[in-house]
């Protein structure tokens, strides 16, 4: 899930810091995700889901 995440933010065009700003999140947190340290919570694919509604349900989270 943290390459559709990245893939996300680059769409918008955003920088790890502003992305993480807009989704809610702290940059430590963003951060944690795409090393592999953390996995992502339902509370950020649903904030995700709510900034940008365009993104489907499905594949955000399970990539289809």
């Amino acid at each position: 899930m943290k390459d559709r995440i990245k893939k996300v933010m680059e769409s918008q065009h955003m920088t790890q810091q502003v992305f993480a700003s807009f989704i809610g999140v702290s940059p430590g947190t963003l951060s944690s995700i795409f090393t592999g340290r953390t996995n992502p919570t339902l509370n950020i694919v649903e904030s995700i889901k709510t900034k940008i509604p365009s993104i489907s349900s499905d594949w955000l989270p399970f990539g289809h």
